[in-house]
């Protein structure tokens, strides 16, 4: 995340992400948090069994995102406990008159597919002017005229306003979901792995333009993303996330500097090293686990090579390390005297 609320909360600060990426925030009124999502359990009840999307956490993955924008369908979807207070109010007790009045307006989402995202039988002026119509009750003719001036912000030529999704090229086609995502101005945008299926120049080219359109709009993001050269491109501060827990968070210095659990190591093990001839890269052996049968302990602990026979029948506590907000739940870093800075806290989702 950026520090203001940027993956996995980005207003000038702030961010979130899957396996990587989050941030605090401050509102206007100077006020610390902008979004807090505490001990969030969501679960899908399917007639194969109960799924355990989400495990009682701060921040997690996809569902988490969709989780804030009021956006799990129930049934399937149940949000079983926690609590998502943005501005001070907790968005899960509010009506959905209420929501759609935060929804698109207050908090933003730029999806993972934009073909998918758009709707492929409307010009794309009318999709971006339809969210400013709807949330400022303007006219249809000064909508489009905001709507264009959006078109001109994400670097899209006014003149294709009238065009369709399909006559768009990938990364224009992000742009435009950006310009819908951004045109209200929102406090807080989440963007779910915004660039995983552009190539790697137009991929710097929209994580840039996000960048400063963060800043020129003042909006808060969470990213959500698997790529930790994303994460180092905008994040502040950083969740690890597994099997719907947060094993690890802090600072962005933190988490790459010093990486503590046995999965976040893991991760930056799988990462090439221009410096080191290596004929192999490290992989994590085993499987993800079953979300209808998750693991007793620790989550991780099935696949992890420093598992102890108590990391498989009790969840570890939330361990505070040496540095900036660095937090690791791991047994390792449990009451271990040469950890003697480490404060061990109770872990809330027990």
């Amino acid at each position: 995340m950026n520090d203001k609320m940027n993956e996995t909360l980005n207003a000038p600060e702030a961010k979130a992400e899957e396996t990587a990426g989050m941030a605090a925030g401050k509102t206007a009124d100077g006020s610390e948090n902008l979004l807090d999502v505490r001990d969030l359990t969501v679960e899908f009840h399917t007639d194969s069994g109960i799924v355990q999307a989400i495990n009682g956490l701060t921040f997690s993955l996809t569902t988490t995102a969709l989780a804030i924008m009021g956006l799990i369908n129930c049934p399937p979807g149940f949000y079983k406990s926690g609590e998502i207070i943005y501005k001070g109010k907790d968005l899960m007790k509010i009506s959905e008159s209420e929501y759609l009045k935060i929804r698109g307006r207050e908090i933003s989402m730029i999806f993972q597919d934009p073909m998918t995202a758009l709707n492929p039988v409307m010009p794309v002026i009318d999709q971006i002017s339809e969210v400013i119509k709807n949330h400022k009750h303007i006219s249809a003719k000064e909508a489009r005229e905001e709507a264009i001036e959006m078109l001109k912000v994400v670097r899209i030529p006014p003149e294709r306003a009238d065009e369709y999704p399909h006559q768009f090229s990938g990364g224009m086609r992000q742009r435009i979901v950006i310009a819908i995502a951004l045109a209200c101005n929102p406090n807080l945008l989440i963007a779910d792995e915004p660039t995983t299926a552009l190539d790697v120049t137009i991929q710097a080219q929209v994580l840039e333009m996000m960048r400063e359109l963060k800043d020129n709009f003042n909006t808060s993001m969470i990213m959500i993303t698997h790529d930790f050269g994303v994460v180092a491109e905008t994040c502040d501060k950083v969740a690890i996330v597994y099997a719907g827990e947060v094993l690890e968070a802090g600072t962005k210095r933190d988490i790459f500097k010093n990486p503590c659990h046995p999965y976040t190591v893991g991760l930056f093990g799988a990462i090439p090293n221009l410096n080191e001839d290596t004929e192999f890269l490290y992989q994590i052996e085993g499987l993800m686990p079953d979300p209808m049968d998750l693991p007793k302990g620790c989550p991780f602990a099935p696949r992890c090579s420093c598992a102890k026979d108590i990391c498989h029948v009790e969840k570890p506590c939330v361990s505070r390390l040496p540095g900036e907000d660095h937090v690791v739940k791991c047994h390792k870093y449990t009451g271990s005297d040469e950890n003697a800075e480490i404060v061990n806290e109770e872990w809330r989702d027990e």
